[in-house]
């Protein structure tokens, strides 16, 4: 499966907000977030962050099953079914893989591709994005 290398990034900011950006530009020390305007939905801004002030999301390649077909990201929470069986789970990037991880609030973790179908080129799970683990966390 090839799939674009794109990220987002939550910051928590007191100037531009609390929420996850989309990610233009990335050097070293800083990126640079596409921020949307809050008074006008088709303007948008470009602001630097530095590395202490984000923590980045790496996009996995596939879309959950809503009619939005919403991209799923490293860190989003997921419900999703599974041989039958509905789950909840964050995704997470380990052993050079996405997993989803603390299923049902345990340990165990699964394969994010054990779970990916795909329909004209496009890789889905059935499930959806819930939000994300910095939904409602202070001070992140």
């Amino acid at each position: 499966m090839s799939r674009d290398i794109k990220f987002r990034a939550y910051v928590n900011n007191n100037l531009h907000g609390t929420g996850v950006f989309e990610v233009v530009k990335m050097d070293s020390d800083i990126i640079t977030l596409k921020i949307p305007n809050k008074e006008d939905s088709r303007a948008c801004q470009y602001v630097p962050f530095f590395k202490r002030e984000y923590k980045l999301m790496q996009f996995t390649g596939i879309h959950d099953n809503t009619t939005e077909s919403n991209e799923i990201y490293e860190s989003d929470n997921i419900n999703f079914i599974y041989k039958g069986i509905e789950y909840y789970g964050t995704i997470k990037y380990e052993g050079a893989m996405f997993m989803i991880g603390n299923i049902n609030d345990t340990d165990s973790c699964i394969p994010l591709d054990d779970i990916v179908t795909s329909y004209n080129g496009v890789y889905r799970i059935n499930g959806e994005v819930v939000g994300t683990i910095y939904d409602n966390v202070e001070g992140v």
